[in-house]
This record gives structure tokens, C-alpha cells and sequence, in this order.
């Protein structure tokens, strides 16, 4: 009964495992059908928005041609503009307008309108108008400084009545277009707008439109400013966004995909094509790609939703045999993990050795880096250790006002002390004077061995007065230890047993104050100034810094 048991609990652990197996490779199949699909979304995006681009650019450029023209002869005559237009648009898909936009002052507009009614036929009645205020209707142009009138049209339509006479400038969405391309000397696209085709339209396709702007002479000009005044207008080629992508379109609808164009950052006004129900509403589980075209400056947004008839398409029969399959295979995979998990007590035992080889590692290197910046006699820090504190203490007493004072001290003769009696009694000379400067600090404050007999201290929170009152403490001190010498034998040069009289050294101190401005090379120049003053009025003082003449104190 006890092995039936174990062979049932073996059993029912065997075939929970496969049937959670089967149910991730499940998961995984899916997984990886939807990555499929997504990458043959981001293609078919990607393809919308390469047509997109580089249509765009074969219709602006086929128009040099009339800009040429315009930039030196701006008021050609409108046959002749219907013919160069005519000559330019050739097959261009989508490109359903042709304007030229001169730039006309608010002084310059009753002549400017006179002027074109003069030409007769359909500009006698010309006048600069306006949309009303529901778009349905049309009004007279507002008064603005600037007008910048839609003077010719090309019509790729039948329409009898055009956009002639439209005062851009009402529209500061399409103005913004206009003044970026008259600064920038490029063709720049506008944003996603409907289209006005005609006054009192009531269907207005989702477009946009290219400015290209035309300068007096055909040059550009290289200054902003020169731009802005030789600036004579612009050339706007109004694009119908459904018409131009038209050729992709039928492909989209047939392989059940939903087209969504965008301009970046806005999403209205947008083109939205449907062709079927999308696989979701937003949730995680939605299929969908964007893609991103930079139509001359403007960023727009590609995006393409999945349809269930899409997705059932991508399918393949190995999608719904394959987790069977893998399913088979986890019974070889379960053999080999009983095998690895023989070795995952000796795989943690490596690991805890590697963890404490990493530890000694890190130790060793914590060592080193202390080793670096500490002077090895006296176990101060050395002169990198020093500026590696000092400089942003320095830093943090200038930003927030904090009081800072630097010492540099050196010891008086100290060059004799090693003649005299050896470098070892030197060498506890100036481990008994670093005890002593690290006993007269404070917390927060900094003693550093700079070299040699030299030595410097950064005081924290501390002013000029109580800066030289602590100086002064830590020269009498320095000046009352007692030091204790063997004296060397003068023809041999070794210690005799002779006992050499008791000694004191002296110091020679010179502070400076931290002030603004003052970086910590400057400061450390400073203090040096006043240690040379104290050396040279005599040692054995406190100098403070511009003040090298008056000793503050001395034995």
C-alpha cells in the first residue's frame, strides 16, 4: 500500500507538471503569434509612412519650377500660374491645391485688393474673407498687421469656387507652419487640419498642408533677419490625406487592418479608417504598431489596430500543434532537472565562496583606497586626501556662507633636528606633533601632512578671530613638548650612548579665511603667503593672511 501510494502521489505530480507545461507553452505559442503580428504590423506602418514620405518630397519637388518663377516675378498673372501649376502637379495623388500666398500688409490691403479685381474674370470680385464663426460660412477678413491671402489656386477639383482671397492669418495653427518655413528657409508641413476648399464647404477632408517659402531674388537669405524682410510670400501645396495614401488603402481594408494618422503629441484632428472590429478597446490585449514620418519638421504617428479576419490569417497550423509538441519534450527537460538539481548544493556552495572572495576583494580595495590617501608616518591624510575633503567642503561653506579657515603650519629648523640627532627622532617629531593637531581638532574639521615638515588644517565654521585664537593654542602646545634625542656621533655618524640634551620645535603658522570666489588653490596660496610672513618676521608665530608685517603672537 506504501509504494501504491508513492506511485500515485509520483503520478498525480507527473501529470499536474505536464498539464502546466502544456498550459505555458500555451502561453508562450500565443506570446510569440502576437510578436509576429506586431512585427508585420510595424512593417506594414513603417511602408505607410515611407510612401507618405517620399511622396511628400517628389510633389515639393517637382514645384521648383513655379517657385522660381514667383520669387521673381510675384505677380505673374494667373493664367500663367495655372499653367506653370498645371506643368508642376503632373500625376501627384492627393495633391489637390495649388496656392500662392503673398505676404500683404494691413496699409497695403485696399490697393492690394483693387489691384488683383483689376485683372478681370474670376478675381473681380476678389476680397479677403474669412471662415464664420461654425466654418459654414464665410465673413470678411478681420484687420491684422499681416495678411497673408490665398491670391491663386490651383484646383486639381471641378469646383467652380476656390479658397481665393482666404486670409490665412485668422488660423494661428496654420500661421505657426508659415513663419517657422519663412525663419528656417525650408518647406515646412503643417499639422493635420480640414480642409477648406471652398466658401460655405460643408465636407472638409483631413489634409495638410507644405509651405515652401519664396524669397525676393530666388536666393535664400543667410540671416534670420534678411529672411524675414527679402520673405515674398509662399507657395502651399494642401495635400488630401485619404487620396494620398489611397493605393495603400485597399490593401489595409483587405488584410483587415484599421489606419489611424496622427500628428504627434496631437491626436486631433486625426485620418481614421476602419476596416473591421478592432481586437480590443484600448486594454493590454490589443494588437496594434505605430509607426513615426517626419513630413518636413512635423512628426506624425502611423498606427494600425489588428482585426480578428488579421489575426485568424496569421495563424498556422504549427501554432496549434506546437505546445503538444513542447509538451513532449518537458518530459526529457523534467530528467535533466532532476539531474541539476544534484548540483545546486554545490553550485550554492561556490556561490558563498565567491561571495566571500568578493567580500576580502572589496576589503582589499576599501584598503588600498585608504592607503591613497594617507600619509604612512603619521597616518594623516596626505595632500590628495586633503583636496579630496577640502574641495567640496570649500564648495559647501561658499554656497551656504559657512565661516572656513585654513592653516598651514611648518615646523621651525627641522631640517637641523634630522642633521643633528637622525631621521628616526625627526620621524617622532612629527608623529608627536600629528597626535597633537588631531587632539586640538574638532568634529568636522581637517588635518592633512602636506610634505615634508608641512602640515595644514581646514577648520570648519570658523572665523578669523577664533580661527588665530586656535592657532595660537596650537603653537604653545607645540611649542611646550619636550622631545627626546640620542646624539649621533659626529666622525662616525651612529648613536652613541651618550644621551643628547632635550629639545623643543617651534612653529610657524599662517591663516587664511575662506572668501568668496576663492577656489582651494587659491586659499592654500594664501596661507602659504602668510606661513612665508611669519618665517620671515622671525618664526615661532601666527600670521594671518594680508596682514604678513604685525606678528599676532610669538614666544
Amino acid at each position: 500500500m506504501a509504494r501504491r501510494h508513492r506511485f500515485l502521489i509520483v503520478n498525480v505530480i507527473t501529470t499536474l507538471g505536464f498539464l502546466a507545461l502544456a498550459l505555458v507553452t500555451q502561453a508562450v505559442v500565443s506570446n510569440r503569434v502576437q510578436k509576429s503580428l506586431r512585427a508585420n504590423l510595424r512593417s506594414q506602418a513603417t511602408e505607410i509612412s515611407l510612401h507618405l514620405t517620399q511622396a511628400v518630397n517628389e510633389s515639393v519637388r517637382s514645384m521648383r519650377g513655379l517657385t522660381a518663377r514667383l520669387s521673381v516675378d510675384p505677380s505673374l498673372s494667373y493664367p500663367t500660374f495655372l499653367q506653370l501649376a498645371e506643368q508642376s502637379i503632373s500625376s501627384q495623388d492627393g495633391l489637390i491645391i495649388v496656392e500662392w500666398q503673398p505676404i500683404v500688409a494691413e496699409t497695403d490691403r485696399a490697393s492690394f485688393e483693387r489691384s488683383i479685381r483689376n485683372q478681370g474674370g474670376r478675381l473681380r470680385d476678389f476680397r479677403l474673407w474669412e471662415p464664420g464663426q461654425n466654418n459654414d460660412s464665410s465673413r470678411p477678413a478681420r484687420a491684422r498687421g499681416l495678411h497673408v491671402p490665398v491670391l491663386y489656386v490651383y484646383e486639381r477639383s471641378s469646383k467652380s469656387s476656390s479658397t481665393m482671397g482666404l486670409d490665412l492669418a485668422f488660423s494661428p495653427e496654420r500661421m505657426e507652419s508659415k513663419w517657422r518655413a519663412r525663419n528656417e528657409g525650408d518647406p515646412v508641413a503643417s499639422g493635420l487640419f480640414p480642409v477648406i476648399r471652398f466658401p460655405g464647404d460643408s465636407v472638409h477632408p483631413v489634409g495638410f498642408a507644405v509651405t515652401v517659402p519664396v524669397y525676393d531674388g530666388g536666393i535664400i537669405p543667410g540671416s534670420l533677419n534678411t529672411r524675414q524682410q527679402k520673405i515674398e510670400g509662399f507657395v502651399a501645396l494642401v495635400y488630401d490625406l485619404d487620396a494620398l495614401i489611397q493605393a495603400k488603402l485597399t490593401n489595409l481594408q483587405k488584410l483587415g487592418l484599421n489606419l489611424t494618422i496622427s500628428q504627434q503629441g496631437k491626436p486631433e484632428p486625426n485620418l481614421s479608417i476602419p476596416a473591421g472590429t478592432s481586437t480590443g478597446t484600448g486594454t493590454s490585449t490589443d494588437i496594434s504598431a505605430e509607426a513615426r514620418a517626419l513630413i518636413f519638421g512635423t512628426p506624425w504617428t502611423i498606427r494600425l489596430d489588428a482585426t480578428q479576419p488579421f489575426i485568424n490569417a496569421q495563424k498556422t497550423p504549427q501554432d496549434e500543434i506546437l505546445p503538444w509538441i513542447i509538451a513532449l519534450m518537458g518530459i526529457t527537460v523534467s530528467g535533466l532537472l532532476v539531474a541539476l538539481e544534484r548540483n545546486v548544493d554545490k553550485l550554492e556552495s561556490t556561490r558563498d565562496s565567491l561571495a566571500q572572495s568578493n567580500a576580502l576583494l572589496q576589503q582589499s580595495e576599501q584598503s588600498l583606497k585608504e592607503l591613497a590617501v594617507r600619509d604612512p608616518l603619521t597616518s594623516l591624510f596626505n595632500r590628495r586626501g586633503f583636496l579630496e575633503r577640502a574641495i567640496p567642503e570649500l564648495t559647501r561653506s561658499q554656497r551656504y556662507q559657512i565661516p572656513l579657515a585654513l592653516l598651514m603650519l611648518d615646523l621651525d629648523h627641522f631640517k637641523q633636528v634630522n642633521d643633528r640627532w637622525g631621521h628616526e627622532t625627526g620621524d617622532g617629531v612629527l608623529q608627536r606633533l600629528a597626535q597633537l593637531f588631531e587632539a586640538s581638532m574638532r568634529g568636522g574639521d581637517l588635518v592633512a601632512r602636506q610634505g615634508g615638515e608641512e602640515f595644514v588644517i581646514l577648520l570648519s565654521h570658523t572665523g578669523s578671530a577664533e580661527a588665530l585664537q586656535i592657532a595660537e593654542r596650537i603653537r604653545q602646545d607645540a611649542a611646550a613638548i619636550v622631545h627626546h634625542a640620542e646624539a649621533k656621533d659626529a666622525m662616525a655618524g651612529s648613536p652613541s650612548s651618550a644621551s643628547a640634551p632635550d629639545f623643543q620645535v617651534t612653529l610657524s603658522i599662517g591663516c587664511a579665511i575662506a572668501e568668496p570666489g576663492l577656489d582651494i588653490d587659491a586659499l592654500l596660496a594664501h596661507a602659504d603667503a602668510a606661513l612665508y610672513a611669519a618665517k620671515a618676521g622671525g618664526r615661532n608665530r601666527v600670521v594671518a593672511a594680508g596682514d604678513p608685517v604685525a606678528p599676532l603672537a610669538q614666544l
